[in-house]
């Protein structure tokens, strides 16, 4: 998405889901910069990120297979649903490091 203006004052702001016609308010705090694979990085198994299609959003998901045009098959995992989407709605899993 694109952080279309921030709320002088607050810790929101209005993102527009670019492709999905979709625009939200959010948390400042929650967002944060995609660094997106590269397809040499992306083998049947690897766990990202993709942009599910049908409401724009980021969810955990599981590389099933490289398509021949470049695309990418993939399992969103926390739901189990699959689908077909473009290497660049697809970036890698954010690694959380735990408090000592």
């Amino acid at each position: 998405g694109m952080v279309m203006d921030a709320r002088p004052g607050t810790a929101l702001c209005n993102v527009l889901f670019l492709g999905y016609a979709a625009q939200e308010q959010v948390q400042i705090p929650s967002l944060r910069q995609a660094v997106f694979c590269k397809a040499s990085e992306l083998t049947r198994g690897t766990v990202c990120e993709g942009i599910y299609s049908a409401d724009g959003l980021w969810y955990t998901a599981r590389i099933d297979e490289a398509m021949p045009d470049g695309r990418y098959a993939v399992t969103y995992t926390d739901y189990g649903n699959s689908e077909i989407i473009d290497l660049r709605h697809i970036r890698a899993k954010e690694t959380v490091t735990p408090a000592a």
